[in-house]
């Protein structure tokens, strides 16, 4: 992000005018960027709600709530729209259970429009002949009270599960599926993998996982976890602030550290932040047509890996050419 391309009136009265405190930030209200990077106010706090226990006063309408577009390479400018327990249009919508299966998810205030999943969506289709759908849940995800979004997340998880089983009654393979998702989108992704269990997907992959809020969820079944994919792997960029720091998956990685301050990421915090969360997304997407590929070292520490003790440690690629473990 360019000086010119940043949205600084953000940073100016936008909590002053909502009633929100300087001195809050952090603790009741944060900026997280939405689906295209720009820094949104997000409130943490939600009177008489409690963040553990699962929200139970949702009515969600699911076949209106969350939309999947299926894209090919025919149908890479518009798509097709596919449904839960509707194989009858998948071959007129291009599906081809030949082909790998690509699911690509949005995060906070985001769509299926947005450059978060339209990156690695055109990215995918560039570089090979797959079948790529992307979920929409913008309805579920675009709440200023972050609670809401966030507790939205299982039942986008459990529903993406059901199109995978209606993708399999078409004849999808399960080895050959590979969720992905973004900050909120990680999690949701991950419930997801965890309600196709015990069978499997091949891979799920976290960008980012979101960390507020679910810094109060210690169990691996109310977040991303190894257990959700036979290969989980997961990327750093904004770690401990709006990102899990912590492993989570087989294989982590953390460019450049894993926190803020990533490449290109400067100047106010909330920027530094929403630059470095949106980070994750634009190196997955890029990694899937590089030829040269973003090489990692396996170490412990980034200390260490500064001080050189991981030079001759083994080197893989972070991304979607990472090799499953």
């Amino acid at each position: 992000m360019t000086a010119s391309q940043a949205p600084y009136a953000l940073g100016g009265s936008e909590p002053e005018e909502r009633g929100l405190s300087r001195k809050d930030y952090g603790r009741t209200w944060i900026y997280m960027p939405d689906g295209d990077g720009v820094p949104r106010v997000a409130i943490l706090e939600v009177e008489g709600k409690s963040w553990q226990h699962r929200r139970k006063d949702a009515r969600l309408d699911l076949d209106e709530d969350i939309v999947f577009q299926l894209y090919t390479r025919e149908s890479n400018s518009t798509g097709h729209p596919v449904r839960v327990n509707d194989t009858q249009t998948l071959k007129s919508a291009g599906f081809d259970p030949r082909k790998d299966l690509k699911v690509v998810v949005h995060g906070w205030k985001s769509s299926g429009d947005s450059r978060t999943v339209g990156g690695i969506k055109d990215a995918y289709l560039e570089a090979d002949d797959v079948n790529v759908v992307v979920v929409d849940w913008s309805r579920l995800a675009s709440n200023i009270v972050y609670y809401y979004p966030a507790s939205n997340t299982k039942p986008v998880g459990r529903r993406i599960a059901d199109l995978v089983r209606t993708l399999e009654a078409a004849g999808a393979e399960r080895r050959r599926t590979h969720l992905v998702g973004h900050s909120l989108g990680a999690h949701v992704v991950g419930y997801a993998g965890q309600a196709l269990r015990p069978d499997k997907v091949a891979r799920v992959t976290g960008l980012d996982p979101a960390l507020p809020l679910f810094q109060y969820w210690a169990g691996p079944e109310d977040r991303l976890d190894q257990g959700d994919a036979e290969f989980v792997d997961v990327i750093h960029t904004c770690s401990n602030v709006l990102g899990y720091g912590s492993p989570v998956g087989h294989a982590d990685f953390y460019p450049n550290g894993g926190s803020t301050f990533q490449p290109g990421c400067c100047c106010l915090p909330e920027f530094v932040d929403a630059c470095s969360h949106s980070r994750s997304h634009q190196y997955f997407a890029e990694s899937i047509t590089s030829t040269v590929g973003f090489r990692s070292l396996r170490c412990d520490t980034w200390s260490d890996f500064e001080a050189g003790r991981c030079d001759n440690a083994t080197a893989v690629d972070m991304g979607e050419k990472t090799p499953p473990e």
